[in-house]
């Protein structure tokens, strides 16, 4: 009906956005208003379809009539050539910009009036309490893939990264130490046993420091979130990594990792890679990496399975 209507008007070239008005970011306006040229005419159907809010648009007016573009508004019966045009023009804006926040105040109270009643709003989770037990049941036996978990409960490897590394958040939070004010008691001599009656102070954990190179990204253009991502993930390397940075406008870091012997550092790298691909997915981005030891180039790769 819009093209119609300018058509009609005798429109040479017209451009279909499908981003709101409200919206500062619209690519077609933009391309539109590179395009225009002195005793042009830029004619909309309706003046709310060219933007939201008053400010936005006396700006818009004042630069089409510095370069010399006259503006039409068909519905509205606004043309800015004349001075009547051009009072039009401001209350028509002015009652826009009310609209919008009339229609903001009211979706705000219908929230507000839902969440009285306990209705949460957004997409109901995936996973369930139930379902994400049987996974941890299902990883903690160690039978079967994580291709093969995903099929059997019924969820996608992505969510069952992101609940593994919630739970994994969840016990890490559980398991800091608090601060207390009390003096510290000198360790006594002598062998520890642990539950099984032997000593463990006869296994020592060796040091390893790794080149990792890692770059975050998002999705697509429509997305942001690898600001956050990144931010995030250097604090989980910091935090367990004991990570460090040589150039902080690059991708390049050391971590350091303590083991008893490879099976167990193959198991914290791959929680690593796991909780890095995780915390960019859950912001709608992904993350390339490589793992290598400086001193025998042997890599490590993450595996998606």
């Amino acid at each position: 009906m819009q093209i119609k209507k300018l058509k009609a008007a005798g429109c040479d070239e017209i451009f279909q956005e499908k981003i709101s008005g409200a919206k500062d970011d619209r690519p077609q306006l933009d391309e539109l208003l590179g395009k225009l040229r002195k005793n042009d005419v830029f004619c909309v159907v309706r003046l709310d379809r060219l933007g939201r809010r008053m400010l936005k648009l006396v700006d818009m007016i004042n630069e089409l009539k510095e370069k010399n573009v006259e503006f039409v508004a068909l519905e509205n019966n606004i043309d800015t050539s004349t001075p009547m045009g051009m009072l039009l023009f401001n209350i028509c804006a002015a009652f826009s910009e009310m609209e919008r926040e009339l229609i903001k105040e009211r979706v705000k109270a219908g929230l507000d009036s839902a969440k009285e009643k306990g209705r949460v709003g957004g997409r109901p989770k995936v996973i369930t309490k139930e379902k994400e037990a049987i996974l941890h049941a299902i990883r903690n036996e160690g039978s079967m893939s994580v291709k093969q978990m995903c099929k059997t409960v019924g969820v996608s490897r992505s969510v069952y990264y992101r609940a593994m590394s919630e739970h994994q958040q969840a016990l890490t939070l559980v398991s800091q130490p608090k601060k207390s004010k009390k003096t510290k008691s000198k360790p006594k001599k002598g062998l520890i046993p642990d539950s099984t009656g032997f000593s463990q102070s006869h296994i020592k954990k060796k040091a390893i420091t790794l080149d990792l190179w890692l770059r975050v990204e998002n999705n697509s253009k429509f997305v942001r979130g690898k600001g956050k991502s990144r931010k995030y993930i250097e604090d989980y390397l910091r935090y367990h990594c004991g990570m460090e940075k040589p150039n902080k406008d690059s991708w390049d870091y050391k971590v350091t990792f303590e083991y008893k012997d490879k099976g167990d550092l193959d198991k914290q790298i791959d929680e690593m890679f796991r909780s890095i691909h995780c915390e960019a997915d859950r912001r709608n981005g992904f993350v390339e990496t490589s793992l290598v030891n400086p001193e025998t180039e042997m890599e490590w790769e993450f595996d998606y399975d």
